[in-house]
């Protein structure tokens, strides 16, 4: 169903942004999950906002319906240092080597740990380190 964006339920500082992006209705977000929006939108800082607000009311799909890290059960250090880096996805680490990411601010061994068995029950690698 298709209804203007300053009808959704959602903050009034998201319809300000998805307004600044110019989309005025839902159908003409359908062309897009999250990959495809951040791809045209490069330099927008709010996907965070985006992503938790617009995809459980349906109106923005998952990339291949997977599941975002908000809806893993990993621990919330993991998930805010994912958001950090932008990374909202387990698939997006597959472009990252382990030493890269022990690398992100408040990611550790134990929470590295964390993140290598979740990505491992869903078939996500990592790059070779480099040598």
């Amino acid at each position: 169903m298709d209804k203007p964006i300053t009808k959704l339920r959602i903050s009034t500082r998201l319809k300000e942004i998805l307004c600044d992006l110019g989309f005025t209705n839902t159908s003409e977000l359908e062309a897009y999950d999250f990959f495809s929006l951040e791809r045209q939108f490069p330099d927008c800082y709010y996907f965070k906002m985006i992503m938790k607000e617009l995809i459980p009311l349906g109106y923005l799909s998952h990339p291949d319906r997977e599941p975002s890290i908000y809806e893993l059960p990993i621990s919330m250090r993991i998930k805010n240092a994912l958001a950090i880096k932008k990374i909202f996805y387990l698939s997006q680490l597959s472009g990252y080597s382990k030493k890269q990411i022990l690398q992100f601010r408040n990611l550790g061994v134990k929470s590295m740990a964390e993140l290598e068995a979740e990505c491992q029950k869903r078939g996500i690698c990592f790059l070779p380190d480099k040598k």
